[in-house]
């Protein structure tokens, strides 16, 4: 099953903030999608976009997650990095009156690398700073 994580973005400054739709790069970047853009946020604004991880393939996969703005007092563009691992339960077997079966559940996650990074020193990041005259 996917797993959808939101992603808020906040214009601290009292500027607005201009930011560009998010992307996906990476060797398993087609293991995720994104959903929703941001614009232009006027000051004190806030909004979301969604991040999914589509289960798609067993194994484990890493992307990044990234997107432009127009902030000047950090670079662009804004990036953090996505992994999310899919699971599957064992063979059933044929049966056969052994039993059998197992009792693994197929399950899907998605987390965040540096999500605390992101939290505390990222929300600088998208923030505008300068001040107009």
């Amino acid at each position: 099953n996917p797993v959808s994580l939101i992603v808020m973005v906040t214009n601290a400054g009292n500027a607005n903030l201009v930011v560009g739709a998010p992307a996906i790069s990476g060797a398993d970047a087609s293991e995720f999608s994104t959903s929703g853009s941001i614009g232009t946020l006027a000051p004190g604004a806030s909004a979301t976009f969604t991040v999914t991880y589509l289960a798609g393939n067993v194994g484990s996969h890493n992307a990044t997650v990234s997107f432009s703005h127009n902030d000047t007092s950090t670079s662009t563009p804004f990036s953090f990095d996505v992994s999310g691992t899919t699971t599957t339960p064992p063979n059933q077997g044929s049966g056969g009156g052994s039993g059998g079966g197992g009792g693994c559940v197929a399950g899907s996650s998605l987390s965040l690398t540096g999500l605390l990074f992101l939290f505390l020193i990222g929300g600088l990041a998208i923030t505008r700073k300068r001040r107009l005259a």
